[in-house]
């Protein structure tokens, strides 16, 4: 369903007899109108019904407070779809990042307390099947530390003896090496201002 500015205007001008908001309340409107359109629509109707039974005296102020009640009815109720999508991105999270982590209780507290799940802190088989897919994926995470223990160890004990500095007999050494491995009998001149 779209929603026109205008339209839900004007419907909101019969609805509350007529009256007009200032402009800054207007352009308020306008701006919660832009980002909310269904939830302006909603709270249009809720302030009507209220002015027409004499509940509300002022209209627009009413609707300015309403929205935001609306905009948060909104965002609880959605459109079905995003619990699937919430879902969706608490499996992501295990998959990326929670097969990292080696208890249960911190990834339910990543996923539930702060996480995608954390308007459905109750659901059992969702709990369940969030643990059945990190129980399953762990081995993987299990292995990763594994694997980098092992890099950083052999890191530890790698032979880290600094090399002694070469001598200028050697280097001269090292060049003709290189030399005569291009098929050149000639030794490389020396850089321009070195000592030879």
């Amino acid at each position: 369903m779209t929603f026109d500015w205008h339209t839900e205007y004007a419907r909101a001008l019969q609805a509350f007899g007529g009256d007009t908001p200032s402009a800054t309340l207007e352009q308020d409107l306008l701006d919660a109108f832009t980002q909310h359109p269904q939830a302006v629509t909603n709270a249009i109707t809720k302030i009507g019904k209220a002015y027409a039974a004499g509940k509300i005296h002022s209209p627009w102020g009413a609707l300015k407070a309403e929205i935001p009640k609306q905009v948060d009815r909104d965002i609880h109720v959605g459109d079905g779809n995003e619990r699937n999508r919430a879902i969706a991105n608490a499996e992501r999270w295990i998959h990326n990042a929670g097969l990292h982590y080696d208890r249960w209780p911190e990834i339910r507290d990543e996923l539930y307390e702060r996480g995608p799940l954390q308007h459905w802190p109750k659901d059992q088989a969702l709990e369940q099947r969030m643990h059945d897919l990190w129980d399953m994926l762990r081995p993987a995470g299990i292995a990763v530390e594994a694997a980098e223990l092992a890099r950083a160890d052999a890191w530890k004990n790698a032979d880290r003896t600094p090399m002694p500095p070469r001598t200028d007999q050697q280097i001269r050494a090292k060049a003709l090496a290189l030399a005569g491995r291009r098929g050149s009998s000639e030794p490389p001149a020396p850089p321009p201002g070195a000592a030879v």
